[in-house]
């Protein structure tokens, strides 16, 4: 007689409701990433249709901060990505529309058994240790950006402690650090005014980390740097603007392919739109899904 066995669980995961985590988990994996893997657990369990042998729980980025009230977006992208580059969760795409593009989501609860085997035979610190060895001996170029703490120290006079790399530093210092770098990538040299830093502070304000900056600042110097027609957006107030999640996701087009064809003495600027300022007309969701149906059939037409 053949035994029913559900292999979609672990023993680091709860199977009911309230939203609890495991100490080893968060210890191995990290606490955000515990929370919200064990929110995609509770939901998978719920679900009854499976896709390629799988159960999926999908949502957009807005949609899952409604769950954690309490994470900033910032900290919600990274700690999915960060669950999706330690393999623990796999991602797909089933949505009905080409143009869709929300990620669905599964756990891989193979790897999670292998890395609760693991924690269990050696030391919880050993354990995080060797969870974020690779993350925390990442190479960076020449100057390594701390990370930075909740303190929000607005004072400019102030000097960064540089005895080490690894202390916790205030946003202000981080950020004269990041300017710092800036200036390194960009053959700049800007000064830690007000004005060079208020971008920089805003976005670590908002939940971003020195290497989310350090990355997107690596990102403009690959594409902007030495080219006469981007000079005049190699600057701190248009590279850390409103736009900075964009730069730092992939939805940014740094390079304009029809630049060229522009009539000479034309400069490219860039605009800054207030969306709330845009006047909506709200509709029913019958009458967008028949317009997202029309689009569909439209783009069928073409091809």
């Amino acid at each position: 007689m053949t035994e029913n066995y559900d292999n979609s669980t672990s023993p680091l995961l709860i199977n009911e409701s309230p939203l609890q985590v495991l100490p080893r988990l968060a210890v191995a994996i990290g606490l955000n990433e515990a929370i919200v893997l064990q929110q995609i657990h509770y939901w998978l369990r719920k679900q009854s249709e499976v896709k390629e042998g799988k159960k999926w729980v999908y949502n957009t980025y807005e949609d899952w901060q409604k769950q954690f009230p309490y994470l900033k977006m910032a900290t919600i992208r990274r700690t999915f990505k960060s669950l999706e580059k330690q393999g623990l969760l796999i991602t797909g795409n089933f949505n009905k529309y080409s143009f869709d593009k929300t990620k669905w989501y599964s756990i891989d609860y193979e790897k999670l058994d292998s890395l609760s085997r693991r924690c269990a035979q050696i030391e919880q610190t050993d354990c995080s240790n060797s969870t974020h060895a690779t993350a925390q001996n990442e190479h960076t170029n020449t100057i390594r950006l701390p990370e930075t703490t909740t303190e929000n120290n607005d004072d400019m006079s102030g000097k960064p402690d540089a005895s080490s790399s690894k202390s916790k530093l205030s946003r202000t210092d981080v950020a004269r650090k990041a300017l710092e770098y800036f200036n390194q990538k960009t053959d700049k040299h800007l000064k830690p005014t007000t004005d060079n830093l208020k971008q920089l502070l805003a976005r670590l304000k908002a939940g971003y980390s020195a290497e989310d900056i350090k990355k997107v600042i690596d990102l403009a110097a690959k594409h902007w740097v030495g080219k006469n027609e981007y000079k005049n957006y190699v600057r701190p107030s248009t590279i850390f603007n409103q736009r900075f999640d964009d730069r730092l996701n992939g939805n940014y087009v740094w390079e304009f392919k029809d630049f060229d064809k522009k009539p000479a003495g034309i400069q490219a600027k860039e605009v800054e739109i207030d969306y709330q300022k845009i006047p909506t007309k709200k509709i029913d969701n019958q009458t967008a899904m028949k317009v997202l149906e029309e689009f569909e059939k439209s783009k069928r037409g073409q091809s």
